[in-house]
Order: C-alpha cells, then structure tokens, then sequence
C-alpha cells in the first residue's frame, strides 16, 4: 500500500555558488523506496549559528537539484533534503554543512585623521571596519595617496 518513502536521499550534496547562494544536489531515491508516486523533496536549510530560523524550498520529483538564493555572506549552513509522497513524508538525509563564499565590507575605516610629522612624511589614523561588516577573512588596509 502506499506510504511515506522509508529511506532519505542520499549522496546530499551543497557546493557554493556564490557569497549568497548555494547549489544543493542529491541522488534520486530509488524507486523501491518511494512507497508510492514520489511527489516531491523538501530542501531544508539554516545557518548553523541560527537553529531557529530553518527554511525550506520545495523541489519537483523529476528533480535532483536546486540553487537556494538569497542567503547570508561568507556564512555555514546545514542542509538536509527529504522526499515525499501524497501519503508522507520520509525521513531527512544527515546534514551537510557548506559555505558561502567571502563577500566585501561593507563599511569603511572611519575617523580618518593625519597630523603631519615633517614635510616627508604624515601618521594616518583610523578607526577600523568592525567584524560585523567585514564579511570574509580580514586581509588589510590599502592606504593609497596623491600628491596635492
């Protein structure tokens, strides 16, 4: 009779596209494990520093794949897929972590300040880009300059 699938998709997958999207792929469950005409996966996701806010996207059965959009820069998620029939849904893959890729600050130094020490020469100060805005793995500052 027909039931929910008995086995979760296997060989889950999750390569990143971009600083805000993911491609999620999985192997087709097997026939004998539907238990039914499969109608679709559920692709759930969440940043692994942020249990409580899961989402999921929807996938048609004659797919094995989906770019999920939108998402946080330079951030870990876990994913799971599950399949489901009109009768239930089975049970989800374990969950496969992956990042997005480092975005760009998104802020500037600030307080920028110069005294002069003697006609050669000038101390620059700043106040830095804080870690909330830096988005990737800190590399420097670029200090470039003219002649006025």
């Amino acid at each position: 009779p027909p039931a929910a699938p008995d086995l979760a998709p296997q060989n889950v997958r999750a390569v990143n596209q971009s600083s805000t999207s993911l491609l999620v792929t999985w192997d087709p469950l097997p026939a004998g494990h539907t238990r039914g005409e499969l109608a679709g996966y559920r692709v759930w996701y969440r940043a692994v520093d942020d249990s409580d806010d899961e989402r999921v996207v929807l996938v048609s059965s004659d797919r094995s794949d989906v770019i999920i959009r939108d998402l946080r820069l330079f951030t870990v998620y876990a994913v799971q897929v599950e399949a489901f029939t009109g009768k239930g849904t089975g049970p989800r893959s374990e969950p496969y972590r992956v990042s997005t890729d480092e975005g760009v600050p998104t802020a500037a130094p600030y307080n920028i300040t110069t005294e002069p020490v003697n006609s050669t020469a000038v101390i620059i100060q700043w106040h830095g880009v804080s870690k909330e805005h830096l988005f990737g793995y800190f590399g420097g500052y670029h200090v470039t300059y003219r002649r006025l």
